[in-house]
């Protein structure tokens, strides 16, 4: 799926205004961070997130933690090749349910074993988390406004010192984005 939910408009309005000479600069940098910032956080956020069918092994309880998530919905599970229901009441019908980091069940178990589950659910967010996406024109405004000199952090004339910067975002940016990151790989 395409990480195109960065709009160059409202990187534009952030830069100050609506200029047809930022048009195309922009465009290769709107179509990359939304990328960068999705690989560093290990999850995506385009709008309606994505559907995966996966194998999981069972851990032997009546909880099942998805390593994509948040959970948008589950469309189906079966442990050991037996299909589960989708349960309407948690505390009277047996089947499963979810919230956004979990499958749970009533009256079945995930049975310890190695790859006997099989999920298909969709996960993401239903609209870019609204810190996820200041972050992002961030970073594509200030790409924008440093592409002429790239990483720089300091220039002497003079005895010729250049100094470059290591970092890909500033630490505010970082910080904005480090509730989103996944710390174990889906």
């Amino acid at each position: 799926m395409a990480s195109n939910w960065l709009q160059i408009a409202d990187v534009q309005a952030y830069l100050g205004g609506s200029n047809a000479a930022e048009q195309a600069p922009l465009t290769p940098i709107v179509a990359a961070v939304p990328v960068a910032i999705e690989s560093y956080c290990s999850r995506l956020f385009q709008p309606g997130g994505g559907t995966i069918t996966q194998r999981l092994n069972g851990m032997g309880g009546v909880a099942q933690y998805m390593p994509n998530n948040p959970i948008l919905g589950v469309t189906s599970l079966s442990i050991d090749g037996q299909s589960i229901p989708a349960s309407s009441n948690p505390d009277q019908n047996t089947g499963y349910w979810n919230d956004s980091l979990f499958i749970y069940l009533n009256g079945y178990i995930f049975t310890y074993n190695w790859q006997n589950v099989l999920v298909s659910y969709s996960y993401g967010y239903a609209t870019t988390p609204a810190d996820v996406y200041m972050a992002a024109i961030e970073i594509a405004a200030e790409i924008y406004r440093n592409r002429d000199h790239v990483g720089m952090t300091s220039k002497a004339m003079g005895g010729e010192t250049t100094a470059f910067a290591e970092i890909w975002a500033n630490k505010r940016v970082q910080q904005m984005l480090e509730p989103y990151r996944r710390s174990v790989p889906a």
